[in-house]
């Protein structure tokens, strides 16, 4: 899903695949408009991702971003109430 020059370091690389920016915006207005319950981060190969772990990295860091929209969605719910 992510352009290989930002992310080389999978099986499946799919050229003029998305900027980290854009899934960033897409991972955001997922969990501002549904109820985001799991998720799934798949073809991250360590073993392909030669220039310094960057694309576990970036997975790590989107990971995290997902996670934070998450929780932020949920205290502005609660403090909705």
């Amino acid at each position: 899903m992510l352009d290989p020059s930002i992310a080389p370091g999978t099986g499946y690389a799919i050229p003029g695949g998305f900027s980290y920016r854009e899934l960033w915006k897409i991972l955001r207005k997922l969990a501002k408009n549904f109820d985001v319950i799991a998720f799934d981060l798949v073809e991250v190969c360590p073993n392909l991702d030669l220039l310094n772990n960057v694309t576990s990295n970036l997975a790590a860091k989107l990971i995290i971003e997902l996670i934070s929209f998450i929780h932020n969605k949920h205290k502005n719910d609660d403090y909705a109430k």
